[in-house]
């Protein structure tokens, strides 16, 4: 139990560290690749898009962390990936809206 405790949080936290890194990088070959005001106007967005999905999370992570041993797993994944498309969707609306806008 200890091992697979450890084993799942290395992975874990292999996956937070390479999101960083790919993070940081994709940011520098997009900051060179736009023009200021484009870049601008995407850092905008993303920086709105961020606080929007903060705040729309509204404590599933924790729903899920509870869930997790109440229902089978295949059922709560499932569950999960509903959610992350729903959130994918709603984002991908909104930035339709804000291309549209500007």
């Amino acid at each position: 139990m200890v091992r697979q405790l450890f084993f799942r949080s290395g992975i874990y936290f292999l996956g937070l560290v390479l999101v960083k890194v790919l993070s940081v990088y994709l940011f520098i070959v997009i900051a060179r690749v736009l023009q200021p005001a484009l870049f601008g106007s995407l850092s905008y967005f993303m920086t709105v898009l961020s606080l929007l999905a903060l705040i729309s999370d509204w404590g599933m992570i924790q729903w899920f962390q509870v869930h997790y041993s109440v229902q089978a797993e295949k059922q709560l994944i499932t569950k999960m990936a509903q959610a992350r498309l729903v959130t994918f969707f709603c984002s991908l609306i909104f930035y339709l809206i804000y291309v549209m806008s500007s």
